[in-house]
């Protein structure tokens, strides 16, 4: 996660459908919903460079994803016990 939230924002989006939805984030949860877009787009992007893909990109991709479902879990049980 901290490694993709980084560097989107030096990662120029080409495509439009995610650039619209890559903005700036500073809240732990935006910040992870940036970075499942982002890692949305690279999928996409992976995708259509099909056997070009030298790297295990799906393996990666869902590790990340798995981390990302896995922090937003743990800020969201977080807000909950701190509104209580």
């Amino acid at each position: 996660f901290t490694y993709r939230d980084a560097v989107v924002v030096d990662t120029p989006i080409l495509l439009r459908a995610y650039r619209d939805r890559i903005r700036e984030a500073h809240s732990l949860e935006d910040r992870l919903q940036r970075a499942m877009v982002f890692t949305e787009y690279l999928d996409t992007c992976a995708t259509e460079l099909g056997d070009d893909v030298d790297i295990a990109w799906e393996e990666r991709s869902g590790s990340a994803k798995r981390l990302m479902e896995r922090l937003h879990s743990k800020e969201l049980a977080q807000r909950t016990a701190n509104s209580q």
